[in-house]
């Protein structure tokens, strides 16, 4: 949401809160960084599998990949400090510090936008902005994006005679060729940033070593090996690679006949497949023969769960109802 939306949206939350039975003060609502979306998620799912007991040894690590950001979070096995996007809990009496990082712009509707502003440069570069080739789309589609301006604005501007900018609009000519479309995405991430703490990912960001332990990957990440007939829990990389390769050179009207799924998710459907094998791989440093990711759907992963279990485990407040006993309860119902 726009900033002038979000606070609108917080105020009306604040205020219905404010008139519930509920305690609420105005600095309960707020909206979750990355990093909490992270651990709030990494929490919900372990709590659901049964293994908060002992997250060192048990727990899995979370994937989530939205349409603007992208997140991590895990135990690392063999370093129990995590230097950098630190997340403590505190379970079963004992603190552990989870590594949760959020890459913003890295989520699949503003990566393949990153993708696309890199493409327009090097063709105004390269002076062929006539035709603008887009090797992760599909074969034979021809889509037409707005890029500057507003059409709706310009022609009620022409309907009554006004002057308006002229909007800005490009026609991507699909290719659908997978190796190109990975080399260019590769260039996304950027692997020689300086790395003040290793082991880096991209972009100088430092991630501790993944090691053996199992990881669990939802939303986009999911969607992307449910539409390629993948089984879930035995995917490798390599596997979505091999899809991929098939997916992208098919044409456009073979994809039509292939996949009964609306126009926007399959234009996407070589890009979103290419996308992530690059980032799990060339990203962040998976193995692609490695079957140690899990791409579950996400069913009812619930956020707030998790929201909860952090709460409780971190805060004491004097307004908190006291637990009674059973007995106790049942004493005072009969009263």
């Amino acid at each position: 949401m726009r900033p002038e939306q979000r606070e609108g949206v917080l105020q009306t939350v604040r205020l219905i809160l404010a008139e519930s039975h509920f305690h609420s003060e105005p600095d309960f609502v707020r909206i979750l960084s990355g990093e909490e979306e992270g651990a709030y998620g990494w929490l919900a799912i372990n709590s659901d599998m049964g293994n908060l007991e002992d997250v060192g040894t048990h727990s899995v690590g979370v994937l989530d990949l939205g349409g603007a950001s992208m997140q991590i979070t895990f135990v690392p096995e063999a370093d129990r400090s995590v230097l950098q996007h630190s997340f403590p809990v505190h379970l079963q009496g004992r603190q552990s510090n989870l590594y949760s990082a959020s890459y913003l712009q890295f989520g699949l509707r503003e990566a393949h936008r990153l993708l696309q502003r890199q493409l327009i440069g090097k063709a105004l570069v390269a002076e062929q902005t006539e035709v603008l080739e887009h090797p992760c789309l599909p074969r034979g589609s021809n889509t037409t994006e707005l890029l500057i301006g507003d059409e709706a604005a310009a022609a009620d501007a022409a309907a009554v005679g006004a002057s308006a900018l002229a909007p800005l609009t490009a026609t991507w000519h699909g290719r659908g060729q997978y190796e190109d479309c990975a080399e260019k995405l590769a260039e996304l991430f950027d692997k020689n940033a300086p790395c003040y703490l290793p082991a880096c990912t991209f972009n100088g960001r430092y991630q501790p070593t993944l090691g053996q332990r199992r990881f669990v990957a939802f939303s986009a990440f999911s969607w992307v090996v449910d539409v390629l007939g993948l089984p879930a829990e035995t995917t490798a990389l390599e596997d979505i690679e091999h899809a991929a390769r098939y997916v992208c050179k098919m044409d456009w009207a073979l994809l039509h006949e292939r996949w009964q799924l609306s126009e926007q998710a399959l234009q996407s459907l070589c890009f979103s497949a290419a996308y992530v094998v690059v980032l799990l791989h060339h990203g962040l440093g998976f193995d692609k023969k490695s079957q140690q990711i899990s791409f579950v759907p996400q069913g009812n992963l619930s956020w707030a769960k998790g929201a909860i279990i952090w709460e409780v485990n971190h805060r004491f407040s004097s307004l908190q109802p006291l637990c009674a006993s059973d007995s106790a309860a049942a004493a005072r119902s009969e009263l």
